[in-house]
């Protein structure tokens, strides 16, 4: 995205301001509160206002349609639902409220450590109370208000700051060229990830000159942003600092649908690089690097980046693609704006997620109905299909493999609308497989680059795989097929328990894996992993020997079940090792009483 070159702007600090000394950087300032976090969730609570009426109105189909335990939202599916919320209403990646199954819970400490912080740590914990103990509509519309309420008071004290590094007095109003051009100033902060250091106002002035000049959608943002001092000022007024910080909650709010323009440009770039394949929605590795030379996207990513972020396909290791809709939406094109998010492309495929979800209205449907619903979408690559019987033979064939009952929110699914759209819909990849992080997460955590070397290059041209054999030395890499790799593992949000699911599909938590039937079928090493610690102390130590009695055991696998300590097919399963157990170690077995002969006596 162009705002990276903005990066190679000068950051000399010589100044102070209000205890931040000369060396640091606006994002290394901690403009947030725990006491902020406590005001703001006490003003949301007792609001009844239209706010909260506007976002549960907003809110209120994808709730109705997500798997609930006794009518409540629980905490993984809040993380969910806050997630899709922030990252389509507004474009915002706000790290630390992705779902606990998703490849986040599969980062490693530093990873999460790093991400969490994001979300301060002390929102998180009140958040995740309310979570633990269901959350309702009106709950989940106060945790978007909070959440939105604190990106609108750390641009305030943004804004104080940036009236500083100006040398503005915030008690004085401002003429009109004075605010626009601290708004200059703002949109430089924001726009350069905020890692630009403190400096003087003479040093800062130098910088927008150079920001001006060097950035090349400059003149464009300006009279974006004219346009919107224009909305919430009147004419030939002096400005105060009350109704500048209303301007610049609309950079915040407003600046992903200026965003929008580029990621529209950029998927139309990255479409104009799929003639290579044959797979749609696909652009052939080595067209990736080749033909960025002659655009002003400069597509540099190592594909170990590219692996890690999730926008590699390597079903065909002879010819690795650029998964077009994952990279749109991946971390390396997003902006680090404040502390609390990130600007991202927006997913298209949310828009046409939330289409079914209002038409179907519960977290369930058949193949037929979902295949009637889908036939009539259309995006602005896919064009409607005009009934359930357009449908391809395959896309019908694959949507039915998931079962009878189709959970909207699971992977298969997603997977599915990554078939039907592969422009739009992201393929997810099973949880545990990616690692996306930021480019400065990743270089952290690796240690090296996110750009390819020259060498990589070279080594991906003359491996290069035609989808079509043109000559002798390139026949042995065979023809390529337009199919798209499938995965039949299932993961869900939850296992909703007041649902049952018949027979093919069935609701499985991440680490469970399903058939290629697509039923869910138990995980055995999950299975014996949960029972034969338990079961080797229980019959390997002497001590406890009274507790094999079969009644003691029994007794205590019931009260397992009864209180959700065990699980049902745990205790089965673990009754058939005892009981083989037993058998094994005595060929005469009589309740009460442990024999220690060698035979039977009748």
């Amino acid at each position: 995205m162009h705002f990276l070159l903005l990066t190679a702007l000068p950051c000399i600090a010589v100044a102070h301001m209000r205890g931040v000394t000369s060396n640091t950087k606006f994002l290394d300032i901690a403009f947030l509160t725990e006491t902020d976090v406590d005001e703001t969730i006490a003003r949301e609570a007792n609001s009844s206002g239209s706010k909260l009426a506007t976002l549960r109105s907003a809110l209120e189909t994808t709730y109705a349609a997500l798997p609930k335990s006794d009518g409540h939202l629980t905490e993984q599916t809040v993380r969910y639902v806050l997630h899709r919320y922030f990252l389509n209403q507004h474009g915002w990646l706000i790290k630390g409220l992705e779902p606990q199954n998703t490849s986040w819970a599969h980062q490693t400490k530093q990873v999460q450590q790093d991400w969490s912080s994001w979300l301060p740590s002390y929102l998180q914990k009140k958040f995740q109370v309310q979570m633990q103990r269901g959350t309702e509509l009106s709950a989940l519309a106060e945790m978007v208000a909070v959440i939105e309420d604190l990106v609108h008071k750390e641009a305030e004290l943004q804004l104080q700051e940036v009236y500083e590094a100006m040398g503005k007095d915030a008690t004085m109003p401002l003429n009109r060229s004075a605010a626009l051009e601290v708004i200059d100033m703002y949109a430089l902060v924001f726009l350069v990830a905020r890692n630009i250091s403190v400096a003087d106002p003479s040093k800062n002035r130098k910088r927008l000159l150079g920001f001006r000049r060097k950035y090349h959608g400059f003149a464009e943002m300006h009279r974006w942003l004219e346009g919107l001092v224009e909305e919430k000022l009147k004419m030939g007024q002096d400005v105060e600092f009350q109704r500048l910080k209303e301007v610049v909650w609309e950079v915040g709010d407003r600046y992903p649908e200026f965003n929008d323009q580029e990621c529209h440009q950029l998927k139309h770039t990255l479409m104009g690089m799929e003639g290579g394949s044959r797979k749609p929605g696909r652009i052939p590795l080595v067209d990736f690097y080749n033909k960025s030379n002659h655009n002003h996207w400069r597509f540099t990513e190592s594909p170990e980046y590219l692996r890690d972020l999730g926008a590699l396909d390597e079903a065909d290791p002879q010819r690795p693609h650029v998964l077009l809709a994952n990279y749109l939406s991946s971390f390396n094109n997003c902006l680090r704006a404040t502390s609390l998010y990130a600007v991202c492309c927006r997913n298209p495929c949310e828009g046409l997620l939330a289409s079914l979800e209002k038409e179907v209205g519960g977290p369930y449907a058949t193949p037929d109905q979902l295949a009637a619903l889908v036939a009539n979408l259309s995006t602005d690559t896919m064009p409607k299909r005009s009934g359930p019987e357009k449908l391809e033979a395959k896309l019908l064939e694959r949507l039915r493999s998931i079962g009878s009952q189709v959970p909207l929110h699971g992977r298969l699914f997603a997977q599915w609308m990554h078939h039907a759209f592969p422009r739009e819909c992201p393929y997810p990849h099973a949880a545990g497989t990616t690692n996306p992080q930021t480019p400065d997460e990743w270089m952290k955590a690796m240690g090296k680059s996110t750009s390819i070397s020259e060498q990589q290059k070279q080594a991906i041209v003359e491996a290069y795989c035609p989808s079509v054999p043109e000559d002798q030395a390139s026949k042995e890499c065979g023809v390529e097929t337009a199919e798209l790799p499938w995965n039949d593992r299932e993961e869900l949000l939850e296992v909703n328990r007041e649902h049952k699911i018949s027979d093919k599909t069935s609701a499985t938590p991440a680490d469970e894996i399903t058939t290629n039937e697509g039923q869910a079928c138990f995980s055995w090493a999950s299975l014996a992993k949960r029972i034969v610690p338990g079961l080797a102390i229980l019959l390997g130590r002497r001590g406890l020997a009274k507790l094999r009695h079969g009644l003691v055991v029994g007794l205590l696998a019931w009260v397992g079940i009864a209180f959700e300590i065990l699980d049902f097919r745990v205790v089965v399963a673990s009754g058939l090792l005892y009981m083989l157990w037993q058998k094994a170690t005595s060929p005469c077995i009589e309740i009460g009483e442990i024999r220690k002969t060698e035979k039977c006596e009748v």
